[in-house]
């Protein structure tokens, strides 16, 4: 009878390493749309963060990452290679909302790379000077792993930084990856030190990154706010939900119809014909339709159409994370009762026409 159970025991851990083993790396990240996760983390400084899948293309994946109370905003940009998952570019900070999946490769960071097998190893980073090589590993397969968000079938990828000397245990990280939607758990091992051990701390530092909600329908909130002066400066926040490949020009249409209602005191028909980020200039082409320019002609001096135009050069430009915002009306540079802009001229966000 032992021997029975011996023999189920071993067919079927073969059956779970056989079924891991044809996996693909690409199989332990989630492309779906509108997938927002929401993480904490201890240690001495706790905090939580989110990720929401912003955009994503057949091979690429914009994931927007939000840390507390959205003070600190970054992309992350990921590409699938071969069914590994390769991280291709960072941007830090990003309050903007734009698309960048059409962006050349920045850099090469294999986050997760086949077979999906104990014993699979790979530099990080192979461009990097290899006295900095980050090594990973996967560690461990199967491994039930629970979180507030609930229990998950993992594999342990454990990276270690190139050997330090100086540490008795050295320093090294283990993120537990669940089929279909990416790390459910991080932990990081700060090491010991030959000091730390001299001086008798045989305990090292550990912080845990874990996943407390997951929301498949979830869409993003953000809070933009719009700067319009008349007597006095005046602002107003607006809340604006928007979900994966979203259509900014759209989604943020309100932004520009209730600067203008702001402006002139009824409702507008102003609308985005079409709004164009140059990412190596970071300059925003913003085209509006004629019932933009219907609106700015009501100005009742020179002052009010410049703040109407610096309110709208300073939301678009936070809107996009753009320097500068371009306006022309249906393809044509704006001219209105008081100011004409030239065919390629940019209005700094933050400064506005103030000449």
């Amino acid at each position: 009878m032992k021997k029975i159970l011996v023999a189920i025991y071993l067919l079927i851990l073969g059956v779970l390493l056989s079924a891991c083993s044809a996996c693909e790396a690409a199989d332990f990240i989630s492309f779906d749309d509108d997938l927002l996760l929401t993480f904490d983390v201890d240690g001495d400084h706790p905090f939580r963060f989110t990720i929401f899948n912003a955009y994503s293309t057949e091979n690429r994946l914009q994931r927007r990452v939000s840390v507390g109370d959205g003070t600190q905003i970054w992309a992350e940009l990921i590409e699938i290679q071969n069914g590994d998952v390769i991280l291709i570019d960072h941007l830090s900070p990003f309050y903007g909302n734009v698309d960048v999946t059409n962006r050349p490769p920045i850099f090469h960071d294999a986050i997760l790379i086949g077979p999906i097998e104990i014993g699979t190893s790979w530099v990080r980073n192979p461009t990097d000077p290899p006295h900095i090589h980050d090594q990973r590993e996967i560690t461990g397969v199967d491994i039930s792993i629970t979180t507030p968000a609930g229990t998950f079938n993992t594999i342990e990828v454990t990276t270690f930084p190139p050997h330090n000397p100086d540490y008795f245990i050295q320093p090294r990280t283990k993120d537990f990856f669940a089929r279909d939607l990416g790390v459910v758990k991080s932990v990081v091992y700060s090491g010991i030190t030959l000091d730390q051990m001299a001086s008798g701390v045989e305990q090292e530092t550990i912080i845990t990154l874990r996943l407390i909600d997951i929301q498949r329908t979830g869409l993003l909130e953000s809070a933009l706010v719009f700067y319009f002066e008349n007597d006095e400066w005046l602002f107003s926040e607006i809340e604006v939900l928007y979900s994966t490949n979203n259509d900014l020009n759209q989604v943020f249409e309100e932004i520009l119809r209730l600067t203008l209602e702001k402006a002139f005191g009824h409702t507008s028909q102003a609308a985005i014909n079409f709004a164009i980020l140059n990412h190596d200039t970071h300059g925003l082409n913003l085209d509006l339709n004629a019932a933009f320019l219907a609106e700015m002609a009501q100005a009742a001096n020179e002052a009010h159409e410049l703040n109407t135009i610096n309110a709208i050069v300073m939301a678009f430009g936070v809107v996009f994370d753009a320097a500068a915002v371009r306006i022309t009306v249906d393809g044509q540079p704006y001219s209105g009762p008081y100011i004409t802009l030239g065919a390629a001229e940019f209005i700094p966000r933050g400064r506005g026409i103030w000449d």
